[in-house]
């Protein structure tokens, strides 16, 4: 899929940070709400794109 796309890389910062943790920045939040932003929603944007 990602040779037909003509993606040769995608990469995202620490799954770690994919947390909610309020609006202070910092190594294991990505410093929005859990309203902004639940659990995982920037790495569930690539969902689509796994094979199961």
């Amino acid at each position: 899929d990602a040779q037909k796309r003509n993606l040769g890389m995608v990469g995202i910062w620490s799954i770690a940070r994919d947390l909610p943790g309020g609006t202070n920045l910092s190594p294991e939040f990505h410093g929005l709400t859990k309203e902004q932003a639940p659990k995982y929603a920037f790495s569930e944007i690539f969902a689509p794109f796994t094979k199961q």
